[in-house]
């Protein structure tokens, strides 16, 4: 099943989608919804595409999203979320793409997105994120054209690994230098 209700200047939080389970895609974006995303959407198992990008929302990523073990597009880009990227999100086998620019993340990119095979667009530019693991590998998929990595506009502290700065626009500074 395929919900799209976007661009209709829905407004408020996001209502309790729970009583369809069968929900494969769900289409939020560009509305003026706010507030936290609610962890009733990680009972939508069935999921595949979640795009909430392009409205007001804020907090972190819900916890429940842990089940969403289906989930191959997620994207909430130019919101204001905040908190941390998920350490789960390593364990969303399906993921391919997660697009979570221009929000107000934090901490350290989990070094598990390293190893999502699938994985061939990662978008965390522009947040406050800080570290990148410097053991991280570059996840697999993104050496597959055309992919796009960007995670410019964050305040990373060196070191990070090579590929972030050459394949992906990453900047580190320690206390004195920055290196591209």
């Amino acid at each position: 099943m395929h919900l799209d209700l976007s661009s209709n200047l829905l407004s408020e939080q996001i209502p309790d989608f729970v009583q369809l389970l069968q929900l494969v895609h769900l289409d939020l974006s560009t509305n003026v919804l706010d507030g936290p995303i609610p962890s009733s959407i990680g009972q939508l198992t069935s999921l595949v595409v979640l795009y909430l990008e392009n409205n007001q929302l804020s907090g972190p990523i819900p916890s429940s999203f842990a089940q969403l073990s289906q989930l191959y597009t997620l994207i909430v880009y130019n919101n204001r979320l905040n908190g941390t990227i998920p350490s789960f999100f390593g364990q969303l086998y399906q993921l391919g793409g997660i697009l979570m620019d221009n929000n107000l993340l934090t901490g350290t990119v989990p070094e598990s997105l390293g190893y999502l095979n699938n994985l061939s667009f990662l978008e965390l530019s522009n947040n406050q994120l800080s570290g990148i693991p410097i053991d991280m590998p570059r996840p697999p998929a993104l050496n597959i054209f055309p992919t796009t990595c960007d995670l410019t506009g964050n305040k990373f502290i060196c070191p990070i690994p090579d590929w972030s700065m050459q394949d992906c626009g990453a900047v580190c500074t320690n206390s004195t230098t920055i290196l591209h």
